[in-house]
């Protein structure tokens, strides 16, 4: 059973990781990779039913075809999911797409400009250690950095609305080091060879 998703940084657990990064001062790059992350997992999310055998939060095959076909018609589909956060904002930011590819993107972006602009309010200090403009400004350079990842899962989830999401690594995922397990095996918790 899936948990309801939220357009909502307070209720929403998995974005607030990349308010915590923002707050924890990681860079673009990391950031952006966190989000697509995030918005990976929010898309599978929102295509699962809350219920056992119930329908998805959000039908994203059906706004998709009534956005291909019947634009005028997502205004249906809205009110059969009660309004939820998603179904209203694929409504709106994907309204004008030409392309049910370019509408998929306008609806991932949207997300993340929902999200980044919570995490930009949340983050400011009152001392001046964290302006608005220093976080934006990451925020802007992370939003840059997933636009390929975005463009990516926009064509699959296009093309095929049921089916889960995949992600590839960014490059900054790719270039970490990655810790030898079977070497540290032999070694105890204090650092003495057995």
């Amino acid at each position: 059973m899936a948990e309801n998703e939220w357009l909502d940084l307070g209720k929403s657990r998995r974005w607030q990781r990349v308010y915590h990064a923002i707050r924890d001062g990681y860079q673009a790059d990391q950031v952006a990779s966190l989000t697509g992350i995030c918005l990976q997992k929010t898309i599978n999310a929102i295509g699962k039913p809350i219920f056992k055998d119930g329908p998805p939060q959000v039908p994203l095959a059906d706004l998709l075809d009534k956005l291909e076909h019947d634009p005028g018609g997502m205004d249906e589909i809205v009110r059969k999911c009660n309004g939820h956060d998603y179904a209203r904002l694929f409504r709106d930011a994907a309204l004008d797409a030409e392309t049910r590819d370019e509408g998929v993107k306008k609806f991932m972006f949207a997300i993340c400009d929902k999200f980044y602009d919570q995490v930009a309010m949340r983050s400011v200090t009152p001392d001046g250690k964290s302006t608005f403009r220093q976080v934006r400004s990451v925020l802007d350079q992370a939003r840059k950095y997933l636009e390929p990842e975005i463009t990516r899962m926009s064509q699959q989830l296009s093309v095929n609305p049921d089916r889960p999401l995949r992600r590839k690594a960014f490059s900054s995922e790719k270039n970490t080091v990655s810790i030898d397990t079977k070497s540290i095996l032999k070694e105890s918790l204090l650092g003495l060879r057995e």
